[in-house]
């Protein structure tokens, strides 16, 4: 689910493949539940002014619906980014760009422009592996990426790793950031973009200093680890 911009309007994926458009100060929902022509919903974002909903589906397909028109534009990346599916959006601050990111093995980074839906960044693949979660600076500038150092044979992750991408050169920014012991399952970035939030299975969370980031020890969290969460 997503807010729009002035947190009047709330977008919440209610069923597979159906979007519904909730008016919060009035309590009740603006227009019949939107169907998305492709299957899956994996992200949504709102234009900065918004108008447009995007969301991300599989196959690497990502539609826009236009709040004014109520129709809906599908793009098909799949013969520009392989098998996958588009699971982080992110809008420039202007509109102007979208940035996605599609996940499979790996994680894969492109931006379009909004007004014809061309390729404004050319994709770039991140080296790490066993993808499990992505998340986008506020500024659009870095992407982190969370995966895995280690994989067992069972298929367990015994060190996770989180990369720290620049989307507009598609290179990693120093070292990756080491702390867990077991796969990563949510990141976020603080409004500033100073702090990155890591959480994992192992039970813990770790808050990362990402201002001017310089890791010349693998990484430095803020303080302790936060454990015992479940």
């Amino acid at each position: 689910l997503t807010f729009s911009p002035d947190s009047h309007v709330l977008a919440i994926e209610t069923r597979p493949n159906s979007i519904e458009l909730w008016d919060i100060v009035r309590n009740r929902e603006i227009e019949p539940p939107i169907v998305s022509p492709t299957d899956g919903i994996y992200s949504l974002a709102f234009s900065p002014d918004g108008q447009i909903l995007v969301w991300g589906s599989g196959n690497n397909n990502v539609n826009f619906y236009s709040l004014r028109t109520h129709e809906i534009d599908s793009v098909s990346l799949l013969d520009k980014l392989g098998p996958g599916r588009i699971t982080d959006i992110h809008f420039s601050r202007d509109g102007t760009t979208i940035i996605l990111v599609s996940t499979y093995s790996s994680a894969t980074v492109l931006a379009l422009n909004t007004d014809d839906y061309q390729i404004a960044i050319d994709p770039f693949v991140t080296s790490q592996k066993w993808i499990l979660e992505t998340a986008i600076s506020p500024d659009g500038s870095s992407l982190a990426v969370g995966g895995c150092n280690n994989i067992t044979a069972e298929g367990a992750c015994t060190q996770a790793e989180i990369g720290l991408w620049d989307i507009s050169t598609g290179q990693l920014i120093d070292k990756p950031l080491i702390g867990h012991q077991d796969g990563v399952s949510d990141l976020d970035f603080s409004p500033d973009g100073t702090i990155l939030a890591s959480v994992s299975w192992d039970g813990t969370v770790i808050l990362w200093d990402v201002s001017g980031f310089d890791t010349t020890d693998d990484g430095r969290p803020l303080g302790k680890t936060l454990a015992g969460h479940e």
